[in-house]
């Protein structure tokens, strides 16, 4: 496929309608979470995220039933969360539960006080519905996911089988920080003083229970290359691996790590060390609490599913639910490619330069960065262009490599960034940068050198970008103008196609007409 036909497969997305707007609560075992997204085409992006501690499931092992404070503290959030829903213009609500609703005793007793008191309608999800969702929502991030997905929550694991961006299989099992820890420990973290250092007294009998929960997990069975992490205490490790690496692009999504290394880590963060603790408590008092517990089960999980790297998801249930309620067309779309579009909706002309850059640049495509990285940043060429010119090269780069985009990794986004930066300032230079390989380099600053001579061209136009074609040949870049449009080539626009050569290592040429003509 090429750039051409990458925009073209979503061009239904040009001067989409408003963004349908949908509020998802999270009614989990620690907490109780809103989530409102802006869903345009493929594209979920977050616009308002809040949580409540509540702790529905506090002393849930023991009891059977919620904890009473929990179950006030969660009401509380849940009237709060329907006015803010309310107010925001939410078209579609989609609240659900998990592992704690759905076995406490007085569950449905919660679910239907919430229907009659607040008026929402809790859907209560299943073990299998929070696995299909979880690695629903691994696919909402990465397209062609291939692998397996655990989502760790405060009651349980879910585990599931991705097959080439397609759900196969999933179990849950019930190894979440508060199935596991013992009840004194729960009932001292209530009052905040257990300290992660005498972890190590629980880390053998935890180790024994883990390993024989996930013995024979049919997820873990088969050698796959690939684990995709899910949920916030996951997360707060990943976070932890990058500190501790100084790791420059503090975005969790998609953030690789060695599996081997992160098996070391999490051998440590059951017995931390001063450094370790005080990393920790930085992240937050309740979840240093159970973080050991966290590292402890993913070292089990890495130990018996024998991986090679591990994946950050940010993505989780909520997402997979956005994702699952989706028509299937708009789930067949490229997350990147729509999430571009979602960014630049309010400018059409952007839109309509960068999809004509993008057919104007189809001669020079090998040379420039893989055909959907080069389509999202010929999309986003022009976001610059209303910033002070002094800064719009940084300014185009921390926005677009900090996007909260789905459908790319972290050297793709920083090739795109590369590329877009390059269209303002040629030899723009950045840490991200180093991240990146010589020949993903070499690709983003050719591609970002074109765009820059195409916009200087056509001032900007998709309609005058037609007058003229692109043609690499024989170590040569050759402009060809048609004869009426020659008044636009202009001193700049010759410097332009020597730069744009330069970069790419090859002899600049321009021609009108088909004949060559002296720069």
């Amino acid at each position: 496929m090429n750039i051409v036909d990458v925009l073209q497969k979503s061009s239904q997305l040009k001067f989409t309608a408003k963004a349908r707007r949908v509020g998802v609560i999270d009614i989990g075992s620690n907490s109780v979470r809103l989530v409102i997204y802006d869903v345009v085409g493929r594209a979920i992006q977050a616009r308002f995220n809040e949580k409540v501690l509540a702790g529905l499931g506090r002393g849930l092992s023991e009891s059977g039933v919620l904890n009473p404070d929990g179950v006030e503290s969660a009401m509380s959030a849940l009237a709060r969360f329907k006015t803010t829903m309310r107010a925001q213009g939410v078209d579609e609500e989609l609240p659900f539960a998990t592992a704690a609703v759905r076995e406490a005793s007085d569950g449905p007793d919660f679910v239907e006080r919430v229907r009659t008191e607040i008026g929402l309608r809790i859907r209560v999800m299943s073990g299998m519905d929070e696995a299909r969702l979880a690695a629903t929502g691994v696919i909402a991030q990465q397209p062609l996911a291939h692998g397996i997905s655990g989502d760790l929550g405060g009651s349980s694991l879910e585990l599931s089988i991705i097959k080439g961006g397609e759900y196969a299989s999933g179990t849950t099992y019930p190894l979440g920080p508060l199935a596991l820890l013992p009840p004194e420990w729960l009932r001292q973290m209530e009052q905040d003083k257990p300290d992660p250092a005498n972890f190590v007294t629980l880390s053998s009998k935890l180790r024994k229970q883990i390993d024989r929960e996930l013995k024979g997990a049919a997820e873990l069975s088969e050698k796959r290359d690939t684990l995709y992490m899910v949920g916030g205490a996951w997360r707060a490790i990943a976070r932890m691996h990058m500190e501790l690496n100084n790791y420059p692009l503090i975005i969790l999504q998609t953030y690789e790590i060695d599996a081997k290394e992160l098996l070391e880590l999490t051998e440590k963060l059951q017995a931390p060390n001063k450094e370790l603790l005080e990393r920790m408590h930085s992240v937050s008092s309740k979840r240093a609490k159970t973080l050991p517990t966290a590292a402890a089960v993913l070292n089990g999980v890495l130990r018996a599913g024998n991986f090679k790297r591990v994946l950050t998801s940010s993505y989780g249930v909520r997402e997979g639910l956005v994702l699952e309620e989706m028509d299937k067309r708009l789930q067949r779309q490229d997350p990147l490619i729509a999430g571009m579009q979602a960014m630049i909706a309010e400018t059409p002309s952007n839109w309509e330069f960068g999809a004509g850059l993008g057919a104007w640049l189809e001669q020079a495509a090998k040379h420039t960065l893989p055909e959907r990285l080069a389509a999202a940043a010929c999309l986003a060429a022009d976001m610059g262009s209303r910033m002070h010119p002094d800064y719009r090269a940084d300014m185009a780069f921390e926005q677009s490599v900090t996007a909260p985009l789905a459908g790319w990794n972290h050297s793709e986004r920083i090739a795109v960034a590369l590329a877009i930066a390059c269209r303002y300032r040629r030899n723009f230079r950045h840490e991200f940068v180093g991240l990146l390989g010589s020949e993903l380099t070499g690709q983003a600053r050719s591609l970002g050198a074109l765009m820059r001579l195409g916009a200087h061209f056509s001032g900007r136009s998709a309609d005058l970008l037609k007058f003229s074609r692109l043609k690499v040949s024989e170590g040569s870049l050759n402009l060809d103008v048609d004869a009426k449009m020659k008044a636009l080539m202009s001193d700049m626009v010759r410097k332009r196609l020597s730069q744009a050569a330069m970069t790419m290592g090859m002899e600049p040429r321009l021609s009108i007409a088909g004949e060559q003509v002296e720069l």
